[in-house]
């Protein structure tokens, strides 16, 4: 991972690395970031610690931390909704491509498989074909 990103982005590494999984891609998410770099800690679902030497963050100039929305909300509940106003804006105009992964229903079966490998990357959407409208 860390040579891929390093060769993407001309061998400066990233400069934001958000991390919901912890675990097994801390170290390499960490080893690709570039100097000066901030990586924002948004969950664990591997369920498991990330291991940090901290000299390596020192000799970088790099910053670890931590986020969890509540605390926003609880501080000024107004922030979350301009937030999401943003991130929509930028899917919108273009900026943002969000990453999904499409797949019938009938495929059910292989979608579990990737979930559980950690294979996908972005959101995993299944199918039914349905196409009209449903009444209460």
């Amino acid at each position: 991972m860390k040579d891929a990103i390093r060769s993407a982005t001309g061998g400066k590494g990233c400069d934001v690395v958000i991390d919901g999984v912890g675990g097994p891609v801390f170290g390499p998410s960490l080893a690709a970031m570039a100097v000066g770099g901030r990586y924002v800690v948004v969950g664990s679902a591997s369920q498991s610690p990330g291991m940090l030497d901290s000299r390596h963050l020192l000799v970088r100039n790099q910053t670890v931390v931590g986020f969890i929305v509540a605390h926003v909300v609880d501080a000024d509940p107004a922030e979350p909704q301009a937030a999401l106003t943003l991130m929509c804006d930028l899917v919108r105009s273009g900026d943002v491509r969000p990453v999904v992964t499409t797949l019938p229903l009938e495929d059910v079966v292989e979608a579990h498989r990737l979930m559980e490998s950690r294979d996908l990357v972005g959101k995993l959407v299944l199918t039914t074909g349905f196409s009209g409208t449903v009444e209460s």
